[in-house]
This record gives C-alpha cells, structure tokens and sequence, in this order.
C-alpha cells in the first residue's frame, strides 16, 4: 500500500526575525480573578491563629533564669529593730531582762544550741561585756576563799594522832 500524502506544505513566507522571543513573567500580567490555590481553607487557620494569640501564656517560654537549689530559704523575718537606749545602764538592764537570753542560757546548760541561737547569746554576752566595763562594774565573780572547815582533813594524816 501506498502512503497517504499529506496535505501540509512548507513555510509560505519569511518569518519576522530569526531571534526567538524570550518573555518575562512581568511582561504578561494576567487579570486577577478569585482566590489562589489553597485558600479554601485558610478563613478557619486565621481564625485559629487569632484565638491563640489571645490565649498565648506570657510566662511560656521566660528567658529569665530561675534558682534550681531548693534547699536555699530566704529569711522571711523581718530583720531586728534596732532600740535605741538613753544611757549604758539602760540598755545593761535591758540585757540582763531579756528573757530569751536567759532561755537559752538555760537550755545550753543542758543541751547544745544551734548555730543560730548561739550566735544570739554569744552576741547578748559580748555586748554585756562592754557595757560593764564601760560602767565600771567588775564581771569577773570573785569567790572569796573562805576556812573550809573539810578542807584541811586530807592534809591531815593519822601517824600525827598516834601516841
């Protein structure tokens, strides 16, 4: 069988120009119709997105560094008003009346005081020493030797009754 000729001719004419013509997507705008692809959900993640930006937690997400050691307390006792006293004598009165000075010089009688209570008493102590000594009032108790009458028996030995 023969082929089938075809009916197309060549190029009648010339064309134009042999450079080919390069566009850029600038050069051919399209007129804009509807919405872009994938919009047709977007109205309900915009509405998300809102709702959480009234719910974000300032707190989340803090840069601020925080301490981790627990065992470390802050002191939550207001600090010590310091009184004021007229005169040394006052303030010596005020130290030999004070009650929990003398609590817990009673209690180191019997039993060790912590680290802070002693640095109370050893503070109240110290302070009492330098009031006296301003005052002129001798610390320092004395005892009087007294004639023991017992006291010269263990000197006493028995060859001196024998006859």
């Amino acid at each position: 069988m023969a082929s089938k000729k075809s009916r197309k001719g060549g190029q009648i004419g010339t064309p134009k120009s042999t450079i080919p013509i390069v566009r850029t997507p600038s050069d051919r705008i399209r007129k804009k119709s509807g919405n872009k692809a994938g919009t047709r959900n977007s109205d309900v993640e915009t509405a998300e997105n809102a709702r959480q930006n009234q719910k974000k937690d300032p707190r989340l997400g803090s840069k601020v560094p925080i301490d981790l050691l627990r065992h470390k307390k802050t002191s939550s006792k207001p600090a010590e008003e310091k009184v004021s006293y007229r005169t040394p004598k006052h303030e010596l009165d005020a130290i030999e009346a004070d009650e929990k000075l003398q609590k817990l010089l009673d209690k180191q009688e019997t039993k060790a005081l912590t680290k802070l209570e002693q640095d109370y008493v050893d503070v109240k102590l110290a302070r009492h020493l330098v009031l006296c000594e301003m005052l002129g009032i001798d610390t320092a108790e004395e005892i009087e030797e007294e004639d023991d009458p017992l006291a010269g028996l263990d000197a006493i030995s028995i060859d001196d009754f024998k006859d």
